[in-house]
């Protein structure tokens, strides 16, 4: 498929359209294995201050830039499916940037990596002489929105794209408290439980009973559980190793509360001047719907009323989008990727 120009101003059935292509590029681009070397083609760079981004060229001149920002996942800017998106968005004609948060991919959160996105807005708005757009996944994604909402954001942004993004780090911790303290009832809850004992385990790999081998083990399988499409793999991986941990009454999020209201968007995203567009999963049993529903709320007290756009769907599974004839839904995402051609 060609890569297609951008025009100065595109009428709303062409953003549409060109949503609709970046949807299938992402859908077509080979799954990329795990590795710690960047992907073929793209170039490996950081800012003056020691930010490092993985920076994905159009064959087009851009027009846009844009910077992703991934949520938790050790691989961080190498995760496959930040990969794959990166490389569509840039099939589609827009330059793109994959940050590396350096404390998130260590399950850390530190307001340090709310410093290096805009420190990577600020050196590729000065770079190219434009309003930087972003797409933020998850975790990421909310503390881009503390990033965009802090006062040397000014309006160097023109557009946010939350996938799943969170509006209370407390909320998100007294969730996963919750999942974290018995197996579940249902079989669709296994995969996000295994999911939050792996973080639990890694975040406490130091003092666990376990022999380096099986440290290893479990990082490595941590690595891959974006990829690794078996329950009966993650199934068999927590009945052997994770089960017999004491890991119940730990937490991932073992910040101070001073901290936490930090890293929150409450009360700080009303002095965002950019348009945000929100995405969230129906389903989503890490960051529930309802935190995109806040964040909407607190961004309509701007005096920008029709700044803000939300979907809620059960079309995105946390921030992977499903694919579905649920043609109203469909329309919905389409016309908020469409932003992103505006």
């Amino acid at each position: 498929m060609k890569n297609l120009p951008i025009k100065n101003s595109l009428s709303a059935a062409d953003r549409l359209f060109r949503a609709a292509l970046l949807l299938i590029r992402n859908a077509a681009v080979k799954e990329e294995t795990l590795q710690k070397d960047p992907p073929k083609g793209v170039i490996p760079k950081s800012t003056d201050s020691g930010v490092e981004y993985d920076l994905y060229e159009p064959e087009i001149t851009p027009k846009k830039t844009f910077i992703v920002i991934h949520g938790l996942t050790l691989q961080g800017e190498r995760d496959p499916r930040l990969i794959r998106f990166s490389k569509a968005l840039a099939a589609s004609g827009v330059r793109t940037a994959a940050i590396s948060l350096p404390a998130l991919k260590k399950c850390r959160f530190e307001d340090k990596d709310v410093h290096a996105i805009m420190d990577l807005v600020r050196t590729l708005s000065a770079a190219h002489n434009q309003k930087i757009g972003i797409i933020g996944f998850s975790l990421g994604a909310g503390l881009g929105l503390v990033a965009a909402g802090s006062p040397d954001a000014g309006d160097m942004i023109e557009l946010f794209i939350l996938f799943g993004a969170y509006f209370n780090l407390a909320d998100v911790r007294d969730v996963v408290a919750k999942y974290n303290r018995k197996e579940p009832a249902h079989d669709d809850q296994w995969d996000i439980f295994i999911w939050i004992r792996l973080m639990m385990a890694y975040k406490n790999l130091k003092t666990l009973s376990l022999n380096e081998i099986k440290k290893a083990e479990l990082v490595e399988f941590l690595t891959r559980y974006c990829v690794e499409t078996s329950i009966d793999r993650k199934r068999e991986f927590y009945e052997r190793v994770l089960k017999k941990l004491n890991l119940e009454e730990k937490n991932i999020f073992d910040i101070s509360t001073e901290v936490m209201k930090k890293l929150s968007p409450e009360d700080k995203i009303r002095s965002i001047t950019c348009r945000v567009c929100l995405l969230h999963d129906y389903f989503d049993r890490l960051i529930p719907w309802q935190h995109s529903e806040k964040i909407f709320q607190e961004l309509s007290d701007r005096h920008t009323p029709n700044g803000q756009k939300m979907i809620i769907t059960p079309l995105l599974s946390h921030v992977t989008a499903r694919y579905s004839l649920k043609v109203t839904d469909i329309y919905h995402i389409l016309s908020i990727l469409g932003e992103i051609f505006r």
